[in-house]
């Protein structure tokens, strides 16, 4: 026969126990990296006065004096490493379009993540919405909660409800672990396991299987590596299929050398001269879902040749 739980016990029984409810987060594990391990032939992202999505679908937003990189964390997660004592105001976050917003809208959820730190706990505000374009989102924090599980380990659990937003709101981002002032946040901060569920009540974590995993991110994001016959010297002609995009992707073209908008001989390696102007694609699903033709601003191909080119498509919120 079963028991009763009493509510204040079911965060923990429900954790224990390992039930889960779905996790409306894409890539809560940092399993997909799509844009590589690192950038300018490190194994890092600098991250340092900028914002930049590293895994998908999480940005880090570093300040000036934040001297700020992100790795890849073995096994599971994403680590910050901070190079100076000044931390300011530097976070992570993940964006939400408008209509997933007013799905949300009057109802509870629970965001729970776990983070260690190798030195000093810097973070200042654990939890913040903001909408786009004037910050109207309104919400309330019902409870929230930090469990100590390991040495320097936190989980963190936060119980919100969005009350409203206003009717001009396109876009709106959850923001974690946002450092402020002058705080010596020197060393590494690990992130694992960001879950967001409906209901209050935090479960276990349960990772996707990465093909799944990948799938989903590939709604805002996709790149490759292709190749093309050139028909004329203008123009080469394929096809690349695409996972159908949440709205109209960006398309943008490299060579094999990484050239911006050049295009490599396939046999000699060697990148035309010319630039690649034009995308042709087609459209299914209000998402583009193929790139068949490649077209210069002033001829440069060889007829017949076959020319290789690295892809990418980005409908990601920024």
């Amino acid at each position: 026969k079963m028991g009763l739980i009493r509510k204040e016990d079911m965060n923990e029984s429900f954790w224990q126990e390992g039930i889960s409810n779905p996790n409306l987060l894409i890539n809560g594990d940092f399993q997909v990296w799509q844009r590589g391990l690192g950038e300018n032939g490190n194994n890092y992202f600098n991250c340092t006065n900028s914002n930049k999505y590293t895994a998908d679908r999480f940005m880090v937003s570093g300040e000036q004096d934040a001297h700020l990189t992100v790795e890849k964390q073995n096994g599971s997660g994403i680590k910050l490493v901070f190079n100076d004592h000044t931390l300011n105001t530097s976070n992570i976050r993940t964006y939400f379009d408008r209509d997933d917003i007013l799905k949300m809208v009057g109802k509870t959820y629970t965001f729970s993540v776990e983070y260690q730190y190798e030195y000093n706990n810097p973070w200042s505000n654990y939890f913040h919405l903001f909408s786009y374009p004037d910050n109207s989102v309104s919400y309330s924090v019902i409870k929230s909660k930090k469990i100590e599980v390991g040495l320097k380990q936190i989980r963190l659990e936060i119980i919100f409800k969005i009350n409203s937003i206003s009717d001009d709101t396109t876009k709106m981002h959850i923001q974690w672990l946002r450092s402020k002032g002058d705080v010596d946040g020197f060393g590494y901060h690990i992130i694992r396991y960001i879950k967001l569920e409906e209901g209050p009540i935090a479960t276990k974590f349960v990772p996707r299987p990465y093909g799944e995993e990948l799938a989903l991110c590939q709604r805002y994001y996709e790149n490759g590596h292709s190749n093309m016959i050139a028909t004329n010297t203008y123009f080469l002609n394929g096809y690349i299929k695409l996972v159908a995009k949440r709205v109209q992707p960006t398309i943008t073209i490299y060579s094999s050398n990484r050239t911006l908008n050049k295009v490599s001989d396939f046999s000699s390696g060697t990148d035309i001269s010319t630039n690649i102007i034009t995308i042709r694609s087609s459209d299914e699903h209000d998402g583009l879902n193929g790139i068949h033709a490649l077209g210069t601003d002033n001829g440069g191909l060889t007829t017949g040749n076959a020319y290789a080119f690295i892809w990418t498509a980005d409908a990601e919120i920024y």
